[in-house]
């Protein structure tokens, strides 16, 4: 959802500073890569919270 409202903002700010296409396309490129950068690195985190707690309750039920 942040990244429509982002690129909507974007829009509106090249089409009143009447930024050409290419440098659009380029910002809008360099703006979704560092979304998905950053998205990728909190799914990381997620998914590595996830496996802690996997292996943890596996350990816990192996021990009992």
């Amino acid at each position: 959802m942040v990244v429509f409202v982002i690129f909507s903002c974007l829009a509106f700010f090249s089409a009143y500073n009447a930024i050409n296409a290419v440098v659009f396309i380029v910002i809008t490129g360099f703006s979704l890569l560092l979304t998905i950068m950053v998205m990728n690195i909190d799914l990381g985190r997620y998914q590595l919270a996830t496996l802690t707690s996997v292996i943890e309750s596996v350990k816990s039920k192996e021990v009992k």
